[in-house]
């Protein structure tokens, strides 16, 4: 999602407003033409740059001779994800999500049937492996290529400086916070891997990894949702979308945070199936995952801001904490040692809380703030942690791995059916918030 530094969100937008009525027809063929040709031209220069040293970094990079064939395959099955990106993203924007799901899932099997073939029937090389994925990242473009196009007004698009001056700056505004980010959530893992010992490192890296898994949990829904925000107009329509799309982010993270939290050791030691390796990586896991688990919360208040083309709010709060983080972060590792760390990236997440997403509350949706962290945060929040505390104290002093297992995922099932519970009636009563017109696309 971070490849393109967030332009592909400018994207969506644009997709999003033409299906609104707020952009014409030549405007928005026009704009994606114009993104096309920005797109694919990065595609081709890097393609140019492996063409003339992808014999030089096989033999003096990874030490293979008579390997650079296999890099320039390897690198332009890579490249090829970057133009896919772009119709993916449009696809988003025009709220057709489920052709996309259709276009990614029908290629991810075609290509390990085709690399499977290959392989078997044919030679087993890395040749034909890297082969098999530029074949199919290739068709699955010119798929995505034909059903997007065919979405828009039929009408040939064509490069228009302007068009892209239009968007210059959000999309500016969006790689930027992009960028800040992505330097926020590797800053520690920058001054750990410095200041400490690399198998110190290691513990710590898989901890804040684990716990990043929560990003899952909200990629989809802000596929889904963003293109409405920005297609909505009424606020309280809006407001019922947006607490809709909050509930059910909250109905699937809560619980698996609060079931991860308390019980970080025993699904350690679970998964590694080693008990040292589970009690060094257990506590950095547990406060990295709550910090994540508001991190996760606060990046819905951050699509709110993008769907009325702003991005200020956000871009200058990541400024200000790079700023303030880094310096501190390298004080209190050096005071308190690699425990510092992690309560370093909670206090930042909780500050972004109530910093960040309180401004976007207070700007676009001044009636709803309150309710969002009533309703959306801090009850489903209550009543995961409190099953999940109920069931670690009663947890079972068996060693047996299976049943442990058992307990949790019990545990989690309960959790997300009780908060699923209180939410449902909560959700339903959201789902009247379309005031616009049916989209262009259907």
């Amino acid at each position: 999602m971070q490849c393109d530094l967030g332009i592909g969100t400018c994207i969506s937008r644009e997709m999003a407003l033409w299906t609104k009525g707020d952009k014409n027809d030549r405007s928005i063929c026009d704009l994606f033409r114009s993104f096309e040709v920005v797109y694919w031209g990065i595609a081709l220069f890097f393609a140019l740059i492996l063409i003339c040293f992808s014999s030089s970094i096989a033999t003096h990079w990874l030490y293979v001779e008579g390997k650079g064939h296999v890099i320039l395959l390897m690198g332009c099955a890579l490249l090829l994800q970057f133009p896919f990106m772009l119709y993916g993203q449009g696809l988003i924007g025009l709220q057709h999500q489920v052709v996309l799901n259709g276009i990614v899932s029908g290629f991810t099997l075609f290509r390990a049937g085709l690399i499977l073939i290959l392989l078997v029937k044919v030679e087993a090389s890395i040749e034909l492996f890297f082969m098999g994925q530029l074949i199919s990242h290739f068709l699955q473009i010119v798929v995505s290529y034909g059903v997007l196009w065919r979405k828009l007004p039929k009408m040939r698009g064509r490069f228009r400086l302007h068009e892209l001056k239009g968007v210059k700056g959000f999309a500016l505004g969006v790689s930027m916070t992009t960028v800040l980010s992505m330097a926020l959530t590797q800053c520690d893992r920058l001054f750990v891997s410095y200041l400490f010992p690399l198998k110190v490192f290691g513990y710590y890296s898989l901890a804040a990894t684990l716990a990043s898994a929560l990003y899952y949990f909200v990629i989809p829904i802000t596929c889904a949702y963003f293109p409405k925000f920005t297609e909505l107009t009424e606020e309280k329509a809006l407001g019922r979308c947006y607490h809709q799309s909050s509930s059910l982010l909250s109905m699937l993270v809560m619980p698996i945070a609060a079931v991860g939290i308390l019980f970080s050791g025993e699904i350690l030691h679970i998964w590694t199936r080693n008990i040292e390796t589970a009690s060094e990586v257990a506590p950095f896991f547990s406060l990295l995952c709550f910090g994540y688990l508001i991190n996760v919360m606060v990046q819905l208040p951050y699509y709110l801001q993008l769907s009325f083309g702003k991005t200020d709010i956000f871009l200058k709060q990541n400024l200000i904490s790079l700023l303030i983080y880094a310096p501190f972060i390298y004080v209190l590792l050096k005071v308190f040692g690699v425990m510092g760390a992690p309560y370093m990236w909670i206090a930042l997440n909780v500050a972004h809380l109530v910093g960040g997403s309180r401004l976007v509350h207070k700007k676009h949706l001044p009636q709803e703030e309150k309710r969002w962290l009533r309703e959306d945060f801090f009850i489903p929040l209550g009543l995961s942690f409190f099953i999940a505390f109920v069931s670690r104290l009663v947890f079972p002093s068996s060693k047996v791995l299976l049943l442990q297992g058992v307990w949790i995922g019990g545990t989690l099932c309960l959790a997300i059916t009780v908060v699923g519970y209180f939410r449902h009636g909560k959700i339903k009563s959201y789902n009247d918030f379309n005031d616009v017109s049916p989209s262009k696309t259907s």
